[in-house]
């Protein structure tokens, strides 16, 4: 039997009473009502462990320790514990899901937050594309790489913003010099 549902089954009557602490939704999510992470997952506390109150919930009513696996949610609701929305996965099984509900965070552009540059400054770098500067040339007078002005104007980053503007990379490729 798992170290989990070894505790729950010592534990029954405490672990019940920290379930019941929720509201139901109009959705039928049951919402845990006492601590959450900083993501909205209930935690519950039993002896000296912290359990994410969906994956307790989970044990509790299947019987099932989901030990290594995700518990993940149809409801995509992170404070949900109803064992009705619950599901088990991998974490290929967590990202598919993620992706087939088109809930993936934007990476294009500003949104992704390892840029190094903003509209603005791309804008600008477009600008000095087009009066014909190298990269080089751009490199210098703007706080990014030869490498990154390179990628502009090839279109490889800032898809949108470039389309957007009508920016076409074929027009503003730099001639290769011969050896």
């Amino acid at each position: 039997m798992s170290e989990l549902i070894n505790l729950i089954d010592v534990r029954y009557e405490l672990i019940a009473v920290k379930l019941s602490n929720h509201i139901i939704t109009d959705a039928g999510c049951w919402e845990y009502q006492g601590s959450r992470s900083i993501e909205g997952y209930g935690r519950i506390s039993v002896g000296k462990r912290t359990f994410g109150a969906h994956r307790l919930s989970y044990a509790f009513h299947s019987g099932v320790d989901p030990a290594a696996m995700f518990v993940c949610h149809k409801c995509d609701n992170p404070p949900c514990f109803n064992p009705d929305h619950l599901f088990l996965g991998t974490v290929a099984d967590n990202a598919a899901d993620m992706v087939a509900k088109n809930r993936q965070a934007s990476q294009l552009g500003e949104a992704n937050s390892n840029r190094k540059l903003d509209e603005g400054l791309v804008l600008e770098i477009v600008s000095k594309i087009k009066q014909g500067l190298s990269n080089t040339a751009i490199a210098r007078t703007v706080p990014v790489t030869h490498h990154q002005v390179s990628l502009i104007r090839l279109g490889k980053t800032w898809h949108g913003l470039l389309q957007s503007i009508g920016y076409d990379p074929a027009e503003h490729r730099l001639k290769t010099h011969a050896r």
